[in-house]
Formats: C-alpha cells, structure tokens, sequence
C-alpha cells in the first residue's frame, strides 16, 4: 500500500479496503478523525478517504447516529452535485468512507478570498446548489446545514455538497417532517430556530441566507438574539393563521406533500425563477458561468 514506510500489501481479492488504496497527505480533519488524499491502485484515480476512529464514534450515542446517518445517506443519494459514497469499509479500530477529491476547496474559502461574488458566478454555485438538494428532497432527506463552508467544488469548478452528518430523513408516518435544532447559527429557519415542525422547506430558508453571503460577503442577519425573536414571531403568526383557517399542520404539510409542494418537492424549479432565467442569459457565453481552475482564478 505505499504508506507508514511498510513494504505493499498485496490488495484484498475479496472485498475493497485499505489495500486497494495509496494513502496520500492529510487535507482535512474533523471530530471522528481526519481525512486522507488517496489514489486507487488499479485506476490510479484520486480520491477522498474520511477516516473515523470507532472509539471517538462510540463515546456518544449521538456520534454514533451522525456517522450511520452520512453513510445511509451518502449511498442513498446519487447525484453529481453531491459528495456521493464511492466505497464503505471498516478495520478493527476505524470506519472508512471513500468519496470524489475535490480539489477546488470549498465555497468559504472562495469567499473569504474574494469578499464578494458576481452576480453571475453566484447564479451559477446557487442553480448546482439547488440540482443537490433536488436529488436529496427527491429521496425525502432535509439536509439542515446548507452554508457555504459545505459546499465542495472539483478540479473544474463545479460545486457538490458535503457533510451530511446533520441531514434527516423524512418518514411519511410523521407526515414528511422532523423536528430538532440542526444547522449553524444565521442559516436556520424560523422552524428550525424554535423549534417546530418542518420538512425540506428549512434548506430552502438555509439556500437565500448562502446565496445572499454569496452576493453580499455577509449573511443578511448580525445579531442572534434579534434574529431568535424575529423567528418566534413569524413562528407565532404563522400558528396563528393556521388556527383561524381550522388547518391541522400536519394534515395541511401531507397534503403539500402529496401535491408535491414545498414539503414534498422541497426546491422550487429553477425555469420558474427570473433571478436564474437573468442569469443565465446574461453569462451563457461565457463558457459555464465563470468556473473556477484548479488555481482558483476564474476561466471563460
């Protein structure tokens, strides 16, 4: 296998593991472990291998339920704007995930060194963002931590969404919603923040906050405390009409589902939006929307 200076293990005939795999450096690390660049013998493709040790999964019940959850999900949704699963294995102390490397960095990073971004380039992340989350509300999974430090671009430019220990899937027993205070500070909903019901509307909240940082460099709330009130009172009103229009919330949100609305379908089509239709337009000669090179610098 090349790695820790040992002599190559001859790859495992039977199943894939680490054997198959050259271990590269380290280019990220997270609670549960780090994550490795890797390149698969046989192909000589690059790839990415998550690495989690099983007794920092096993500490919390919780730990325990992120990891099962990002891998179910990761097999589950299959999708070229998605971080999607590529292998799954395990050894006697850790859990292994293999996914696509993505060279590009991720969109903070981007923002960070650009302050700012056009229009254009905005329209571009924003309508990849939206085909992600399509191909997870498709499969009724609310994702619940839209930002820009989870979304992933490639070697081309192209934008995938990552890190789906914090997403949920949906069952149609609880009428397609969850409840539960996932996601990062400034990107959750008013539902979310108060915890109330929701389905897959909440990444639709998650999605204007990220394309407005994307546009502005800031995110369109500063202060937290006014932001949780705000919240509670949309919250309120919403209750409100809802008790003066007799509607059951979880009967009204079954029936959006089953017409396929904002709890069913969860993203709205991007034809029907002037903002893309503008956008896309304005940049379609140029060369798709402003990607980004491996160097970062923008092409076309």
């Amino acid at each position: 296998m090349g790695c820790f200076g040992s002599k190559p293990i001859p790859p495992n005939p039977n199943e894939v593991d680490l054997t198959h795999f050259e271990l590269l450096k380290v280019v990220g690390k997270g609670g549960f472990g780090k994550v490795n660049a890797i390149t698969k013998l046989d192909t000589g493709e690059l790839m990415a291998l998550k690495r989690m040790e099983k007794y920092a999964v096993l500490q919390s019940s919780s730990h325990l339920k992120m990891v099962w959850i990002e891998r179910k999900i990761m097999s589950l949704t299959a999708s070229p704007f998605l971080c999607n699963l590529l292998y799954a294995f395990e050894s006697e102390r850790e859990l292994f995930l293999v996914m696509p490397f993505m060279q590009g960095g991720d969109l903070r990073f981007h923002l960070k060194e650009r302050g700012t971004m056009p229009v254009s380039t905005a329209c571009f992340y924003a309508a990849e963002m939206i085909l992600g989350l399509q191909a997870m509300h498709e499969k009724r999974v609310v994702f619940r931590d839209l930002k820009p430090d989870n979304m992933l671009l490639d070697a081309d430019g192209h934008l995938r969404i990552s890190d789906f220990g914090l997403a949920c899937i949906l069952e149609e027993r609880n009428h397609w919603l969850t409840t539960g205070q996932a996601g990062t500070r400034g990107y959750q909903s008013p539902e979310v923040i108060t915890d109330q019901l929701y389905g897959c509307e909440a990444d639709i909240f998650s999605f204007g906050v990220t394309v407005y940082e994307l546009l502005h460099g800031v995110r369109p709330w500063k202060d937290w405390t006014r932001l949780q009130q705000q919240a509670g009172q949309a919250v309120q009103q919403q209750q409100q009409q809802q008790a003066n229009g007799g509607a059951d919330k979880g009967a009204a949100a079954a029936a959006a589902a089953s017409a396929g609305g904002a709890a069913g379908r969860g993203v709205p089509r991007m034809d029907a939006s002037l903002f893309f239709s503008a956008s896309i337009c304005a940049c379609s000669s140029a060369n798709c929307l402003c990607l980004l090179s491996i160097s970062g610098s923008p092409v076309g």
